[in-house]
């Protein structure tokens, strides 16, 4: 999506002086944006490009069903994934006593 510096006065004007951008993405990157979203759970991100393998810990996934809490992550990634930034995902959900019943 290019970015827009004329708003809609100069139509195409941005897209003639800035080429679309397209940001970079990262395991950092998208720890980032799950925190923002998520702010009291822990993530563990790895991968590269638009693959990634997160894990997410916190309370907000207490008495969720497995579906419930793989949609809030997801949530958090809804742009970057429609826009195609990041492709696939493996997500692994834990609330703090299953993560910390797992030694």
């Amino acid at each position: 999506m290019p970015l827009s510096v004329a708003g809609d006065a100069f139509p195409g004007y941005a897209e003639y002086l800035l080429p679309d951008l397209e940001i970079t993405m990262d395991a950092a990157t998208v720890k980032v944006l799950l925190q923002t979203h998520l702010p009291d759970c822990e993530f563990h991100v790895q991968g590269e490009g638009a693959n990634y393998d997160i894990t997410a810990i916190g309370a907000a996934f207490e008495g969720l069903r497995p579906v419930k809490k793989q949609q809030l992550v997801y949530g958090a990634l809804s742009t970057e994934i429609a826009e195609g930034s990041i492709h696939a995902v493996n997500i692994h959900t834990f609330t703090p006593d299953e993560w910390q019943a797992r030694g």
